[in-house]
């Protein structure tokens, strides 16, 4: 009689039961959704969401000349601050 109580008490808030860790790892669906439109947002902000577009061919040039430019500016600066200490840079 005791088990037929306890199985019923059970049985009725089997729903709020969860197996432990079964969310490890994974985001929510609610939060999924808001990452989604966040970065879609941020693509089209930018002009990165219409590839077909000139902003976007503009952009991404853009991004591509700044990348090298930084590259060509720190070496060129270590290369002249290696030349001011006097360490051989070329053998």
């Amino acid at each position: 009689m005791i088990c037929e109580a306890n199985r019923s008490h059970r049985a009725e808030y089997w729903v709020f039961f969860r197996p432990p860790f079964s969310e490890k790892g994974h985001i929510a669906q609610q939060g999924w959704k808001r990452v989604s439109y966040v970065t879609r947002m941020f693509l089209a902000e930018i002009g990165l969401s219409e590839w077909r577009s000139r902003e976007f061919w503009v952009m991404l040039l853009l991004f591509i000349l700044t990348f090298f430019v930084r590259i060509f500016l720190h070496y060129t600066g270590q290369y002249l601050y290696l030349l001011a200490l006097g360490v051989p840079v070329n053998r």
